[in-house]
């Protein structure tokens, strides 16, 4: 699902610079928003083990002092990405019958199951932001990908970033003195 999206992704990085490189070559990718995938990429890169993540026992490896957290950002609810050939499920993506991608429900289901394997399985705290979504049913699931933990959801302007970061950033600092 994601060979029509513009930019790879760029692994844990310590190296500010190349951080906000990254996202300088960042662009707008048209289509469906997935988030689902980036739950599970946002997974894969915390694993200490992330080459062998899909192991037997990836559970284990998170285990230790170290406490993990996540934050999915997006500007859209799940979609449908209609315009993608296939990729889901197709041993051939470019045969011509192998059409469409998960449907809405689908894709919302499939990101609350990461996101609740990563809160309950991983024991990686999880926060939200919707930026400039006005879709209330977009937003409930981003609240319920955090639940019961609802104010780690944030739904707020694009030009309020900073201050949702720097909210998560807080509670952070304040459950690595707290555990």
């Amino acid at each position: 699902p994601n060979a029509s999206c513009p930019t790879p992704m760029l692994g844990l990085s310590a190296n500010r610079m190349q951080v906000i490189e990254h996202l300088d070559r960042m662009t707008i990718a048209e289509g469906g928003t997935h988030a689902d995938v980036g739950m599970r990429w946002g997974l894969r890169a915390l694993s200490p083990a992330w080459s062998s993540f899909f192991g037997s026992d990836a559970a284990a490896a998170y285990k230790g002092k170290t406490k993990k957290v996540a934050v999915l950002i997006t500007d859209g609810r799940n979609e449908e990405a209609s315009w993608v050939p296939g990729f889901w499920n197709c041993s051939n993506p470019y045969d011509p019958t192998c059409v469409g991608t998960p449907a809405r429900s689908e894709l919302n289901t499939m990101m609350l199951g990461w996101c609740q394997a990563m809160r309950e399985t991983y024991g990686i705290d999880v926060y939200t932001i919707a930026l400039n979504i006005s879709d209330s049913e977009a937003i409930g699931y981003l609240r319920d990908c955090v639940a019961p933990n609802v104010s780690r959801a944030f739904s707020i302007d694009s030009a309020n970033v900073g201050q949702a970061l720097k909210a998560i950033f807080q509670e952070t600092i304040r459950l690595k003195l707290t555990h």
